[in-house]
């Protein structure tokens, strides 16, 4: 196994909170090879054990065939504790690119990606994910690369040519589809709705899918329960829970169907029966990541 983060902004400097997300990602996994493409070498990536890959090194016909078709203009919200650099949903969607790139160039195999706002409490070993490029669903019209695995550059490379694809339609045709905007989560659940990509479990009722039980009782977050904990980036508190977006753990939340909770710093999922499902990650779009890493990587 492997892992692969990237950071595609101009900055010399990637945002503060990737190291607490870097150090809790080598605490649990001592022996995984940590990958990082960024502009330039961060100061503590040594002792942590990461590689860095000059962002600059990286190129494909992939990655210009994305830039020449994609129109993605919008930002993001204004005014945030984080605010959205320029050109930011093109951003999150060409960073996909680098990846595959970087795993076609270096020969890189079953690779595990999360974005950096992420903290993970776990064996990336222990997920199980059989030979198929696996992500995350948010709601019915949004899937997320927010965690993330992809066993070969060849079947990311025709994720990637699909998406490409799709951005080719034009915006208004994606739009009369139900999407209320179009981003990588869109595209990515356009893939997923003709059968490119398989899911993660996100709320217990998927475990009780055939293929799911062959998961460690594992939950994944895909936005919800890292707002619910944390708020997010908006200035929603804890206990933000936006079920407006229809996304499927916040409604799971709301209905009182699932709670979370922590234990020694863990998070876990309970069901309505009171069965226990460790989460693997908690999606933390406040960014307050040392305020949920366990005490050892602090």
């Amino acid at each position: 196994m492997e892992f692969v983060g990237i950071y595609i902004g101009d900055d010399d400097d990637i945002p503060e909170y990737t190291e607490v997300c870097l150090k809790q990602a080598r605490y649990f996994n001592p022996d995984i090879n940590i990958h990082y493409i960024c502009r330039f070498k961060q100061s503590y990536f040594d002792d942590v054990g990461v590689k860095w890959i000059d962002l600059q090194s990286i190129s494909s016909d992939l990655i210009d065939k994305f830039n020449d078709v994609c129109w993605f203009k919008r930002e993001g919200v204004p005014q945030t504790s984080y605010p959205s650099k320029p050109m930011f949903w093109h951003r999150t969607a060409e960073r996909i690119y680098y990846i595959q790139a970087y795993m076609e160039m270096s020969g890189l195999t079953n690779v595990f990606h999360f974005e950096n706002d992420n903290l993970i409490y776990g064996d990336l070993a222990d997920v199980y994910v059989e030979d198929k490029i696996k992500v995350l669903p948010m709601s019915p019209t949004h899937t997320t690369f927010g965690f993330c695995f992809f066993p070969d550059h060849k079947q990311f490379g025709k994720l990637c040519s699909s998406m490409i694809d799709t951005l080719q339609m034009g915006e208004r045709n994606l739009l009369s589809m139900g999407y209320d905007h179009i981003s990588e989560m869109s595209l990515l659940n356009y893939a997923w709705r003709h059968g490119l990509v398989d899911l993660l479990p996100i709320i217990p009722r998927h475990c009780d899918v055939p293929f799911y039980k062959k998961f460690k009782n594992f939950i994944f977050d895909s936005a919800s329960y890292g707002q619910f904990v944390g708020g997010n980036n908006n200035g929603d508190g804890p206990g933000f829970m936006n079920c407006h977006s229809g996304y499927y753990a916040a409604l799971a939340l709301q209905s009182g169907d699932v709670k979370i909770e922590a234990r020694n710093r863990k998070p876990y999922i309970i069901d309505k029966i009171g069965k226990s499902y460790e989460l693997f990650n908690l999606h933390l779009h406040r960014k307050e990541l040392a305020k949920f890493a366990i005490t050892e990587v602090l």
